[in-house]
Parts: structure tokens; C-alpha cells; sequence
């Protein structure tokens, strides 16, 4: 049977993530773009590019994709859908902007056997042990 993923091990891998998002987009990205355009006046739309891979497509292209984001591998854990089958791009997407649209009111509810977060509950998905 798999495990499911306590609190405290969710909330570490979204602050490993967050770090991980963090150097990326501020310490990465600018010096990428100093190799990749030296002119300014495309920096705003690559910034902006890299902006929306790092924040609102980073998680759900890797859960869909691996099951897991560089805080999860980190943590040891995985989301899959509640039957144990990978989260289609679609679902993956849902379950980043619910967990984002609830805020931590998504975590503060993880509840249940499967302790399983509101975000989780809404797409049929769980977080386990790997």
C-alpha cells in the first residue's frame, strides 16, 4: 500500500520549489539572457517568458510529465491521481491554479485516511511516499 504524504513533508517540498523558482528566475535567467540577448529591448519578453514557465507552468508540466517537481524528488514524494495513474497536463493544471486560487486554506484542510489537501480532493489526486 502506498503512503500517503504528511503536512509538514508538502509544505517542505513547496518551499524547496520555491527557493528552486526563486534562483532561478533572479540569478539564472538574467545571466542566460546576457548570453542569449545582449540587446535590451527583447529582455522584457524574455523575462516575462521565463516569468510564466517559472511560476505558472513549472509545476504542472513536471507533475504531468514526472509526477514530481524538483521539491518533491527532493522530499521523496509524488502526486498521482487516486487510482495511481499519472495526472494528465489538463488535471495538472487544475490542481496548480486550485492550490494557488485556495491558498494555504488548501493545505490548512488536509484531512482524512488519505490526507489529502482541498486541492487534491477537487482533482482526484493524492500525494505519496516514493
Amino acid at each position: 500500500m502506498k503512503k500517503n504524504v504528511n503536512l509538514a513533508t508538502r509544505l517542505s517540498a513547496l518551499v524547496a520549489d520555491s527557493i528552486f523558482q526563486f534562483i532561478t528566475f533572479f540569478m539564472v535567467l538574467p545571466l542566460f539572457l546576457n548570453l542569449v540577448a545582449p540587446d535590451s529591448s527583447m529582455r522584457p519578453n524574455l523575462m516575462v517568458m521565463g516569468l510564466l514557465f517559472g511560476i505558472i507552468l513549472y509545476e504542472p508540466i513536471l507533475v504531468a510529465f514526472t509526477g514530481q517537481t524538483i521539491g518533491h524528488r527532493i522530499f521523496k514524494v509524488k502526486v498521482e491521481k487516486k487510482d495511481g495513474e499519472s495526472l494528465s497536463l489538463p488535471r495538472a493544471i487544475a490542481r496548480c491554479y486550485l492550490k494557488y486560487f485556495f491558498g494555504w486554506l488548501s493545505f490548512i484542510t488536509v484531512f482524512g485516511q488519505e490526507k489529502q489537501a482541498l486541492h487534491d480532493h477537487l482533482t482526484y489526486s493524492r500525494v505519496i511516499k516514493v
